[in-house]
């Protein structure tokens, strides 16, 4: 079982995650005997007001990933007019002394534009169904462990 231990940062709750392809489409890839893109280590911000995750359009592009849908995301900037945001599927995972350990084999995300801040995702509730997560805003440390 993986469990981060972290300091709680100016920028929040902040882990290492492992963005990579999703297994379907690593599959495809494979089949077509077509390169399959590396994979992409991430500043993730722990996000519990996120009902989904969400990874930077430059991740995304780095993966070569096609989109799967578009949905509507209510933002507190987007106001009554939801935000149209790209889904894309990827696999997501933490690492356990160098080993991949998936949260989440097949996972849509939104894309959004992260660029401005110090992270490439935000880990939402998507993830975090999965995980228990201490947030200890007393001794500024928080925990994630995952089954």
């Amino acid at each position: 079982m993986p469990i981060i231990n972290g300091l709680i940062t100016a920028e929040g709750p902040v882990i290492d995650v492992v963005i990579w392809v999703s297994n379907p489409r690593y599959q495809a890839l494979k089949k077509a005997n077509q390169p399959v893109p590396p994979i992409r280590r991430v500043r993730a911000l722990i996000d519990t007001g996120a009902s989904a995750t969400a990874v930077d359009s430059s991740i995304i592009q780095s993966l070569g990933l096609p989109a799967t849908g578009c949905e509507p995301i209510h933002t507190p900037s987007s106001g009554a007019t939801p935000a149209m945001c790209n889904l894309f599927d990827v696999s997501i995972s933490l690492t356990d002394q160098n080993r991949p350990h998936f949260l989440k084999i097949t996972l849509p995300v939104i894309e959004f534009d992260l660029s401005l801040l110090t992270i490439d995702a935000l880990l939402g509730r998507d993830v975090l169904e999965s995980c228990l997560m201490n947030y200890n805003g007393i001794t500024g440390q928080f925990t994630l462990a995952t089954s």
